[in-house]
């Protein structure tokens, strides 16, 4: 989640694709007024894509159907890895770097977008 000036992303919530993802999601974008949705995509490099690619732009494409806003679709690559370097330098323990890591991961990825959008 950003800030309506977009100064910078905090993590909010991780969503589990449970049947009740569509609810959800339309919920928290109406509570938190959200102005648009960023969806990450794994792509690895320019020889390889992630098995996973087209289920994710299957979902961003259901996605803007249901929620009605625009959805950025953003490389996700090293996200992960990136959450891990800042909960190992914020010492954290294992139990509880693996608990918030997509929590993590998803913010800076927005925090990417933030930049792109500030300069």
């Amino acid at each position: 989640m950003t800030d309506p000036l977009w100064l910078g992303a905090t993590p909010l919530m991780t969503i589990a694709n449970d049947g009740q993802h569509w609810q959800v999601i339309q919920q928290v974008c109406q509570e938190h007024q959200v102005g648009a949705v960023v969806v990450g995509i794994p792509l690895w490099d320019r020889q390889r894509t992630s098995r996973l690619l087209p289920l994710v732009q299957q979902f961003a494409t259901a996605l803007r159907r249901k929620i009605q806003l625009p959805v950025v679709l953003v490389d996700e690559s090293y996200t992960t890895a990136h959450a891990r370097q800042v909960q190992r330098k914020r010492k954290l323990q294992k139990k509880t770097r693996h608990a918030g890591i997509d929590a993590l991961a998803a913010a800076l990825l927005l925090e990417e977008v933030v930049q792109m959008v500030r300069v």
